[in-house]
């Protein structure tokens, strides 16, 4: 069987089998094809999509099935079937950073404008890995003030993994600071509104840790949403002490605002709205608390028209 026979096998049979959902499963097929076409089920693992045991088990299976003639016609079946209408017609690109980029698309299927994060081909395992995890955490936000996610999935054309996201008509707090044009009453509100989806999220155990003015979008009609969900820890689950690259979010993404995520002891953040703790890179200090201080800090910079830290 050749490599890519097994592993759109491996795919189908772990999605039939409730291993693995479809979404996912494309993800990890995309991670596969970057690869120098290693056993899919490594991948499926390395993601952590599937436990070890699973996978081993699911191999096996492999193994039996590929011998069977009714398997090697679903395999036929399955390639002769022609790829999926693109849903969402690309558009014009709003920022890009790391190993990300954002576009402005059109949702064919609703209607709706909305924002691509996609995934640059070239992005490593591991940011593949976080890039799947900020989605799906992210989606798991339901709140006013945190930008909706509505999929996660793969362009057909391309093969570029995508989170597909409400497009916000805006611009960040950061930039509105800067030009002076709102009122101090309404910037304050406008961070008001970003606590309440903070304080939301701690009660979910979410811990943002990249709060920040450039993080805060201010929709043109009174929206305030909290974006960049890509540094966030569950508390009560284990640090990621792999050095994990900065993915993009929507506008523009400078050298100066660039964030960072690496293992205990070195730096995590934004440094100009760091707590203590945060920059000294104590990572399992890092707590709600920090997310608090972090919106001190954006109150600062309301107040006094620049960061609180610099150098």
């Amino acid at each position: 069987m050749e490599p890519r026979d097994r592993a759109v096998l491996t795919g189908q049979l772990a999605v039939q089998l409730g291993f693995l959902a479809a979404a996912d499963w494309e993800l990890a097929q995309s991670a596969w094809e970057k690869q120098s076409k290693p056993e899919v089920t490594g991948v499926l693992v390395s993601l952590g999509l599937l436990p070890a045991d699973v996978a081993t088990a699911l191999s096996r299976l492999v193994d039996s099935a590929a011998s069977n003639p009714e398997i090697s016609a679903l395999i036929a079946r399955s390639s002769a079937v022609p790829a999926p209408a693109a849903r969402y017609v690309p558009g014009a690109e709003l920022g890009r950073g790391g190993f990300s980029r954002v576009i402005e698309a059109s949702d064919t299927a609703i209607g709706r404008p909305v924002a691509l994060k996609l995934l640059s081909p070239d992005a490593p395992l591991d940011a593949v890995e976080r890039f799947r995890w900020e989605g799906r955490l992210t989606g798991r936000l339901e709140h006013p003030s945190v930008v909706p996610v509505h999929e996660i999935g793969r362009l057909p054309a391309t093969g570029e993994i995508f989170i597909a996201m409400k497009k916000i008509a805006g611009q960040d707090m950061h930039r509105v600071i800067k030009e002076g044009k709102w009122k101090l009453r309404r910037l304050v509100e406008a961070l008001r509104d970003a606590c309440r989806a903070v304080a939301y999220a701690h009660a979910m155990g979410v811990v943002h840790r990249d709060l920040k003015p450039a993080n805060i979008m201010l929709g043109d009609f009174g929206e305030t949403l909290v974006v960049d969900w890509g540094l966030a820890r569950v508390l009560g689950e284990p640090e990621d002490e792999r050095p994990v690259a900065r993915l993009a979010r929507p506008g523009a993404v400078s050298a100066a605002d660039s964030t960072h995520l690496t293992r205990e002891g070195e730096v995590l953040g934004t440094p100009a709205y760091m707590p203590p703790e945060q920059a000294r890179g104590r990572l399992a200090e890092i707590d709600e608390r920090s997310d608090v201080h972090a919106l001190g800090c954006v109150l600062y910079e309301i107040l006094s028209g620049r960061a609180p830290y610099s150098g």
